[in-house]
C-alpha cells in the first residue's frame, strides 16, 4: 500500500457487483471503510456497461427458468438473449438506482495520451481489455493525481498489474489491492 491515505478510490466492476449484491462481506466493509472516512469512489464508465450486461443476463436467465427451459439449455443460449422493452426499462431503472445507492463518480479516458496508456498496457500485459481498460482509468487518474489506489477481487489482474507498474516504474503511483487488503489497512469507523 502506499503511504499516505488514499482519498479516492477505483473500484473494478467486480466490487462494486459484490457490494450491490452483498456476495462478499469484504466489499461490503470496504464501502463502510471509504464512507466512514468520506473519502470518494471512482470507477469507469464502462462498469455501467458491464453491470448491464450483468443484469441482462440475469433477467434472461430468470426468464426462461420461469418457462421451465433446463439450465443447459439456457446457457447454451445465454449470448442469444431475447428480451424485451419491458426488461430493458427494468436495467435502465436498476442502473439509475446503483448510483444514487453507491454514490460515486464515473470517469473515463480523455485524450489520446490515455488511449496510448492503454495500448501499452494491452500489449504488455496478459489481461483481457476489460481489464487493460480499468488498470488504465486507474492509472491516468493516479497520474493526474485524482486517485491512488485501484481495488479488484481478480487476482489475476491484481499481480498483472503490479508486474506492469514495476515494469513502468510507477508502482508508487497506484496501489493495487483486493478489497480485504485495503480494509486491513483502512478499518472502517463506527
Amino acid at each position: 500500500m502506499s503511504k499516505r491515505k488514499s482519498k479516492t478510490v477505483y473500484l473494478d466492476t467486480n466490487v462494486v457487483l459484490d457490494f450491490l449484491l452483498k456476495r462478499k462481506t469484504d466489499s461490503t466493509l470496504l464501502v463502510e471503510s471509504i464512507r466512514s472516512r468520506k473519502w470518494m469512489m471512482i470507477t469507469s464508465s464502462f462498469t455501467i456497461v458491464e453491470m448491464s450486461d450483468w443484469k441482462k443476463r440475469d433477467l434472461f436467465i430468470r426468464n426462461k427458468l420461469e418457462l421451465n427451459w433446463g439450465m443447459d439449455t439456457i446457457f447454451g443460449s445465454k449470448n442469444k438473449t431475447d428480451l424485451g422493452n419491458y426488461e430493458f426499462e427494468k436495467v435502465s431503472r436498476w442502473l439509475l438506482d446503483l448510483g444514487t445507492l453507491l454514490n460515486i463518480s464515473f470517469i473515463d479516458l480523455a485524450d489520446s495520451a490515455g488511449w496510448q496508456t492503454l495500448r501499452d498496457i494491452s500489449a504488455n500485459t496478459n489481461l483481457l481489455a476489460k481489464d487493460s481498460l480499468h488498470l488504465c482509468i486507474a492509472l491516468v487518474s493516479a497520474l493526474n493525481k485524482q486517485c491512488d489506489t485501484f481495488i479488484t477481487e481478480d487476482g489475476d489482474l491484481i499481480k498483472e498489474a503490479n508486474r506492469y507498474l514495476k515494469l513502468r516504474r510507477l508502482k508508487q503511483q497506484l496501489t493495487v489491492c483486493t478489497p480485504k487488503d485495503f480494509v486491513k489497512k483502512f478499518p472502517p469507523h463506527y
